[in-house]
């Protein structure tokens, strides 16, 4: 069968063109039947060809995203990837995202997409330990650095614990104190009808002492919340007036743990 002229022409331009991909014709594969199978062939590869720009489109303009922004929830990269042309629907646009993925384009984790995959892996691969020798090098400089940390946060955890616990007992002397105080008005002193409007007045100021309480806490009086706020209170003073860092403090902890696991493996 006789091609035309024109489906020829279509043919040599699909097959020049560098982005088109042709299966090349094997002894197996029957011969084409004619121009409108050229046709179709070449309506394909531009089909194809116009894929290919769109998705580099895309991927320019998650480039440009990534600039401002390292992370996209998505929902917004499924909004971003449709407003682009690049896909019609959410399900292509779902795997659109997952190629990228699978490419190193673009990192995918629970509901958000890291558009800097590269700052992922430089960051993993700065978190790895090294050869055994390193790892022990590296943790007897952070056990030195945390050993004089250590010991001054234990100083000042007593040290808030013994205010603690002397407040307490304070707390119970000034209440056998009135006890006594009003039971010896009461008997001895003066009478009933005179200490009933001062037992009142008391007891009343304690309500508002507790209500105040829970308007500055926002939490119900109770002793043992009590106990626990005051002590947070001067051990978090204490570590500014002695220059505890808590913070590299908790970092190194948990940067010394880490390595031990690493060596007892």
């Amino acid at each position: 069968m006789m091609i035309s002229s024109r489906a020829r022409q279509l043919t040599l331009r699909v097959l020049l063109r560098p982005a088109a991909v042709i299966p090349l014709q094997t002894a197996a594969s029957p011969p084409f039947e004619g121009a409108a199978s050229l046709l179709g062939l070449a309506v394909h590869a531009e089909s194809g060809l116009l894929k290919r720009l769109s998705v580099m489109r895309f991927q320019d303009r998650l480039a440009a995203e990534a600039e401002t922004r390292p992370t996209i929830s998505n929902e917004d990269f499924l909004a971003l990837c449709r407003s682009t042309g690049t896909a019609s629907s959410d399900e292509e646009a779902a795997r659109i995202c997952a190629v990228l993925a699978d490419a190193g384009i673009v990192l995918r984790f629970a509901d958000l997409v890291y558009l800097r995959p590269m700052d992922i892996a430089e960051y993993i691969v700065q978190a790895l330990p090294g050869s055994q020798a390193e790892v022990q090098e590296r943790l007897d400089a952070l056990k030195q650095e945390l050993s004089p940390m250590d010991l001054r946060k234990q100083q000042i955890d007593r040290t808030a614990h013994r205010w603690v616990s002397t407040l307490l007992w304070a707390g119970l002397a000034s209440f056998v104190f009135q006890w006594l105080l009003f039971l010896r008005l009461t008997f001895w002193e003066l009478s009933w009808d005179v200490m009933e409007p001062v037992c009142y007045f008391v007891s009343s100021a304690g309500g508002i002492a507790a209500y105040c309480y829970f308007l500055a806490t926002h939490e119900d009086f109770g002793y043992a919340p009590w106990r626990s706020r005051i002590a947070q209170n001067l051990q978090n003073g204490g570590y500014a007036r002695r220059g505890l860092d808590l913070r590299r403090y908790k970092m190194l902890q948990r940067d010394v743990h880490r390595l031990e696991r690493f060596l007892k493996r």
